[in-house]
């Protein structure tokens, strides 16, 4: 934000919520995507086996419930649930941050570096592109992969920030939306 505003740029930043992230992660999917990466196949095993064939089962007043299979979601609270869900959107990051995208729509920090399109931890994502235009075609590319994996954009909880010609724009209106993705005035 800092290069834009001094050097009177365009920087379009949305902040993306995915509607209850971890517990929408399926575990094929999950790992489908563990043994595509470079991970030792004992430590992929052991991280298969804390995450498939999980059962539950409640007692109640009435007595024990049938018994509850888990075939998505990451465990809350696990130091390896952001790991986990980081590797579950992969593909999410890697049409983001292909080149020919990037090239296009990123914001440049330093002519050294690759345009910067996304960043993101754990179930935080964050566009990044130098103007509105490319801000929307990013989201739509975000929507249509994270809706390939079963999660979904929430349009309500989701904000952009605006710079334009550095200049921030604190009354530009901009939000996210279900069906314009990003819609505003800018002033």
């Amino acid at each position: 934000m800092r290069k834009a505003k001094k050097e009177k740029l365009t920087l379009i930043i949305a902040l993306l919520d995915i509607i209850q992230a971890y517990d929408k992660v399926g575990h094929e999917h999950l790992i489908k995507i563990l043994h595509s990466h470079p991970i030792p196949t004992h430590l992929r095993n052991l991280i298969i086996s804390l995450i498939i064939d999980n059962k539950n089962q409640i007692m109640t007043a009435d007595g024990k419930t049938k018994i509850i299979n888990f075939l998505f979601a990451l465990l809350q609270g696990s130091p390896l649930s952001p790991f986990l869900f980081n590797i579950a959107i992969d593909p999410v990051l890697d049409a983001l941050t292909e080149k020919e995208v990037s090239n296009e729509f990123g914001f440049s920090l330093d002519p050294s570096l690759e345009k910067l399109t996304n960043q993101c931890f754990a179930d935080d994502d964050c566009i990044f592109s130098n103007s509105l235009f490319g801000a929307t075609e990013l989201i739509k590319m975000a929507k249509y992969w994270f809706d390939s994996l079963g999660l979904k954009i929430s349009y309500e909880k989701s904000v952009a920030i605006s710079i334009v010609n550095g200049k921030l724009q604190p009354n530009s209106n901009i939000e996210i939306d279900e069906h314009n993705f990003i819609t505003g005035v800018f002033v």
